[in-house]
């Protein structure tokens, strides 16, 4: 079996993959059928026919929900900076965390967008190339640190497992590579495609070898090393909308894309059907003989709409045609948008000024209930992978805190509520810092504030109108100590 071959599960979800990528780039043409049979007829009838589809394709109107909705759900995702905390050794990772440049921030950005997208992400944490028996003093004298790497599902074209000891452990993975190199003149450049194989061999370690299309050896086998030390597992991860697994996810984009397509073919119809209903046909009528009629045509041809009178005979006459409108397209648009608003797209649609703002925050928590899933399964495949840094490094992986806000909406201050902890707190039936623990919830007090820092705060403070204690007025200075 050679090294391009693919998983069943890869072959049965990779147009569906490539279906939301055009959709989020806008190449949406090529999926609203041809209006009329463009292979019917000689070739200027099939030229013609191209013609004719091409401009029904492009009347209509594309407007991108699926890309929106993708923008809108990383963008409550990471409206709030994760909590980071890295080792000594591992703090280069928040400038420098993959191969191509990307900061930790970028990364995590990345990986959300993916899984958001597609439903599918994996990382692989690199381990440079060192020899046998090697040092951690040795590695980092080199400045040799481990990266992550982000594969998008496209690439991640095979894998395999075993069950060892009731547990599932990775055994294969073969990773599609596509990288652009110059050619021999220097300045054209040609795409190239190599396969990199990760593996459990018989002797039990983690194995890499990268290959060409044709079997060709590019990188010899090789055993990467963590801290001197060969790994007994494959240090590559996929993450999911749903699980962190080998299984293809459903991204949660994809019932929005089928249904952002059909809006598109409507819109194609309803605006063809615009230039059908819109412009009049002329019929005309004449007794005139040929002769008289051609003559007439090429001394004064009729214009329509020109103020002028023609003669068309005894028996002559003009008369337009124009079908009636027809408002099928537009409606079902209308509705494909309200329907994509359910599911939670981002749609912007009128909005009820009156709704309760409890009733505004339940909708909007029901729409982002997805979103705060694939939150937790980001933080999982990330903190995962910054733990094996830690490995190869030789640092305490435990040092390491990797946390991401999973509340993406401002809890509003409910007046109902506050004034009954304030009737509470005065009969003593709360303590006082239950207040403060509420208005820490509604972000009225930001949770890096504490409570000493508010005490102190509060003691520090002057009441207006009252003098400062520890200046003396005029009257106490006149009186002897």
């Amino acid at each position: 079996m050679p090294i391009t071959s693919t998983h069943p599960e890869y072959d049965a979800n990779v147009e569906t993959w490539q279906l939301l990528r055009n959709m989020i780039k806008g190449d949406v043409s090529s999926y609203v059928p041809d209006l009329i049979n463009c292979q019917y007829g000689d070739l200027t009838y099939r030229r013609r026919n191209e013609w004719r589809c091409k401009q029904y394709r492009e009347a209509g109107y594309y407007v991108n929900f699926v890309l929106s909705t993708k923008m809108a759900q990383v963008g409550y995702a990471l409206s709030k900076d994760p909590k980071v905390e890295l080792p000594p050794a591992m703090q280069y990772l928040f400038d420098l965390s993959t191969p191509n440049g990307y900061k930790l921030s970028q990364l995590i950005q990345r990986v959300m967008g993916e899984i958001v997208e597609v439903a599918r992400v994996g990382i692989l944490t690199d381990f440079p190339p060192v020899e046998v028996g090697r040092t951690r003093e040795q590695t980092n004298a080199t400045r040799s640190v481990p990266l992550m790497s982000i594969y998008p599902a496209e690439a991640i074209i095979n894998w395999d497992y075993k069950i060892e000891n009731g547990v599932y452990k990775d055994i294969l993975v073969v990773l599609r590579e596509v990288y652009n190199e110059r050619t021999d003149d220097g300045y054209q450049w040609q795409q190239k495609v190599k396969y990199r194989r990760l593996s459990i061999e018989d002797d039990g370690y983690y194995h890499v070898r990268v290959e060409d299309e044709n079997g060709n050896i590019l990188e010899k086998d090789r055993v990467p090393l963590a801290n001197g030390k060969p790994l007994r597992y494959i240090p590559f991860s996929v993450g999911g909308s749903e699980d962190n697994d080998w299984t293809v996810d459903n991204s949660p984009l994809k019932s929005i894309a089928y249904m952002n397509l059909a809006h598109y073919r409507n819109s194609c119809a309803y605006q063809d059907n615009i230039i059908a209903h819109g412009q009049a046909t002329t019929c005309i009528t004449s007794s005139l003989p040929a002769q008289d009629w051609e003559r007439l045509m090429k001394d004064r041809p009729i214009v329509m709409g020109n103020r002028e009178a023609y003669f068309l005979g005894e028996s002559g006459d003009i008369k337009t045609t124009q079908l009636g409108a027809n408002q099928e397209a537009a409606t079902s648009m209308r509705h494909i948008e309200e329907q994509i608003a359910m599911i939670g797209g981002h749609v912007i649609l009128g909005t009820n000024a009156n709704a309760p703002v409890e009733t505004t925050q339940l909708n909007m928590g029901a729409k982002l209930s997805p979103t705060k899933t694939i939150v937790a399964n980001v933080e999982s495949l990330i903190y995962k992978h910054l733990r094996i840094c830690a490995e190869f490094l030789g640092v305490n992986p435990d040092l390491i805190i990797f946390q991401m806000e999973k509340e993406f909406l401002d809890k509003p201050v409910d007046p109902q509520v506050l004034a009954q902890i304030r009737a509470d707190i005065m009969s003593g039936i709360l303590p006082a810092s239950i207040a403060r623990n509420y208005y820490r919830e509604t972000n009225v007090i930001p949770e890096d504030i504490t409570d000493e820092d508010l005490d102190a705060e509060i003691a520090a403070q002057n009441p207006v109108g009252l003098p400062n204690p520890e200046e003396k007025t005029d009257e106490q200075s006149s009186i002897p100590d």
